[in-house]
């Protein structure tokens, strides 16, 4: 035979004769063996004391050269040309392991039992590859992907094995049988459970965690032309492999934020929390797989609704946050309530860079983006509706005032030096109504200076643009002013609020000392000064008289005006 054959023949003869050798040694020191009468070789003289002191040794012996049988294995199967004799190679570490987990179950020491399954899931990650052609052979992108992506499926396989192996281990020992014949066989057997569940839930762990950073790494590489070329062209087999191996890891996370079992119950709230978080970044790796080995399905209609679809799945992932909190599922409830906040981010951020050639228009635009900052004001709206938080209201606020500006910005017929109306008289008016709505969660005097800004900035942006056009002859502007000013003088007295009076009585003024001046710049003469001043002139004769007249009732009145809120 040639030599690398010879040399794997008696390689598993030699650990072959080593797993029967543990395996005796086992028997051995046992008390309750009945290795004698089963060969017909009589009382083992001496008893099970002679063979305790093998257990001394034999152990790291055993561990030790299966552990360095593990060098050679590797070489065997990414080096063999032929498929059969890679596929015998990957039996060496099984053999290892069998060298070891006995005598490492009877002296109890765990770095035994984690060495075994190290061995076994070497032996499963091996067998992963051993069916692909020789590594020596490998020349392109292609070849080299699937090597990973076999390893990313070998690990998260592994991981769900070693788990599902510690709970079928605790099940079957958890009762033991209350018979007093059947209790001393089976008194060991809780013991066993413990021993063995904390490293298959470990190494189950550690697979997992090993299968994230390599699937994650995967998905990054996929961004170069070659690897991302790989993955398209694979088999339809490998591509649903890797999206069963993300889903599978996905729903290991929610069982274990949901009902963790075993030594997992004690895992803190916080971890349980981030578990959460993690198999929401798996969702994210589904669809990132998907896309690369898919990507027909990612163009046409997704490629132009994109961002809405991703804003569907932030307000369902705000609904089903605030679905399980009321039944009182707050472990898994507050990482999707969190995500659906930060998910707006994607495509408020994303439409600036991912621009598909195939859209028919780009979200990018102004309106189309405004109307996206519009949804993303909607979602907030509905948090801090929800959970009566101030800041979320804020924020929702300041997104319909950017998306009402943004819009204003994309027409080029309402810029902010010719229309300041348009600019600050909604957004004045709508801050205003929201410090009004929030004024018990508000410090008094914030409440107050915003009161105060807002009333100012809509009535100066009214009379702003009762300047800039005032030699255009348009009576509109004045006659709005004049509007909000007797509508604000209107709500002052009917709401007892002396910032709306006062402003208002003030702009009437400037209302109408605005239209007399569209008036006079319309028929290019100056009597309607004239005019406005013998009006204004009689009037305050008027007050006079009246005030001399009802002096008390007046000044009690004022003094009733003084009381009211500022």
């Amino acid at each position: 035979l040639p030599l690398p054959q010879t040399w794997l023949l008696w390689t598993v003869a030699g650990l072959t004769a080593m797993a029967i050798m543990a395996g005796l040694l086992r028997e051995l020191v046992r008390e309750t063996s009945r290795l004698g009468e089963a060969f017909r070789i009589g009382a083992i003289r001496g008893g099970a004391d002679q063979y305790r002191q093998a257990l001394i040794w034999m152990p790291a012996l055993h561990a030790t050269i299966a552990l360095l049988a593990l060098v050679p294995t590797v070489v065997l199967v990414l080096g063999f040309e032929e498929r059969t004799m890679r596929v015998a190679a990957t039996v060496m570490p099984l053999i290892g392991a069998l060298s070891v987990l006995p005598i490492a179950v009877h002296r109890g020491r765990r770095s035994l039992r984690y060495c075994g399954l190290m061995l076994i899931s070497s032996a499963l990650v091996l067998l992963w590859w051993a069916d692909l052609p020789s590594a020596l052979a490998v020349a392109g992108f292609q070849e080299t992907w699937i090597f990973v992506q076999r390893a990313f499926g070998a690990l998260i396989t592994l991981a769900m094995g070693h788990m599902t192996a510690a709970y079928i281990l605790r099940e079957r020992t958890a009762q033991v049988p209350l018979a007093p014949a059947a209790m001393g066989a089976a008194a060991g057997k809780p013991q066993l459970a413990r021993d063995w569940e904390v490293p298959l839930l470990r190494c189950s762990w550690v697979a997992l965690g090993l299968g994230m950073l390599l699937g994650s790494g995967l998905l990054v590489a996929q961004y170069a032309t070659g690897w991302r070329l790989a993955a398209a062209s694979a088999s339809n087999g490998t591509k649903l492999m890797t999206i069963v191996a993300w889903l599978t890891l996905v729903a290991r996370m929610l069982q274990f934020a949901v009902r963790p079992l075993g030594s997992d119950s004690r895992a803190s709230d916080r971890t349980r929390q981030s578990a959460v978080y993690l198999a929401q970044l798996a969702l994210v790796a589904v669809s990132a797989a998907a896309y690369f080995h898919y990507p027909q399905l990612f163009s046409g209609v997704f490629a132009q609704w994109w961002p809405v679809v991703v804003f569907g799945i932030a307000m369902l992932s705000a609904g089903l946050g605030y679905g399980l909190s009321r039944l009182g599922q707050t472990i898994v409830a507050d990482p999707v309530r969190q995500s659906s906040l930060l998910l707006p981010i994607i495509p408020l951020a994303g439409v600036w860079w991912f621009r598909p050639q195939v859209a028919v228009w780009q979200w990018d635009d102004g309106p189309l983006y405004a109307l996206l900052l519009l949804i993303a004001a909607g979602l907030y709206a509905f948090h801090g509706w929800k959970s009566q938080s101030l800041v979320l209201k804020s924020l929702s606020w300041a997104l319909m005032l950017g998306s009402f500006w943004w819009y204003l910005h994309s027409r080029p017929d309402l810029s902010f030096g010719e229309h300041p109306q348009f600019w600050l008289l909604p957004p004045a008016v709508a801050m205003l109504c929201f410090a009004e709505f929030n004024k018990q969660r508000m410090d008094p005097a914030v409440h107050l200076a915003t009161r105060y800004t807002t009333v100012l900035i809509a009535y100066l942006s009214s009379t702003a643009e009762v300047f800039l056009n005032a030699f255009e002859g348009q009576l509109w502007q004045p006659l709005l002013l004049l509007v909000l000013a007797l509508l604000g003088v209107a709500m002052g007295i009917a709401l007892r609020i002396q910032a709306f009076l006062y402003c208002g009585a003030a702009f009437v003024l400037v209302a109408l000392v605005g239209m007399v001046w569209h008036a006079q710049q319309a028929i290019g003469q100056v009597w309607p000064w004239w005019a406005f001043g013998i009006a204004t002139g009689i009037s305050l004769i008027v007050f006079l008289g009246y005030f001399e007249k009802n002096r008390t009732e007046v000044l009690a009145y004022l003094e009733r005006v003084r009381q009211w809120e500022q």
